[in-house]
């Protein structure tokens, strides 16, 4: 089972380097079964969390993770 972390950072921090750690705001996506579906429900979490990152300031990033490895 993967847990679908949502991420959304500053623009100054390079993608690589967005992390639960430094990124702005963090939000707990579900669950997914298989990594193939983990886009498409993260997708669906932003929807329905209704997250918008600011335009030229924020962009949002998904993590797949095993749930052992997710916070």
């Amino acid at each position: 089972m993967l847990s679908i972390v949502i991420l959304i950072c500053s623009i100054a921090t390079a993608p690589a380097d967005c992390r639960e750690t430094n990124a702005l705001q963090v939000v707990n996506g579900g669950q997914a079964r298989t990594a193939n579906n983990c886009g498409a429900l993260a997708q669906e979490a932003l929807a329905r969390n209704a997250l918008k990152p600011a335009p030229d300031r924020e962009y949002a990033k998904v993590a797949c993770l095993h749930s052992k490895e997710a916070r």
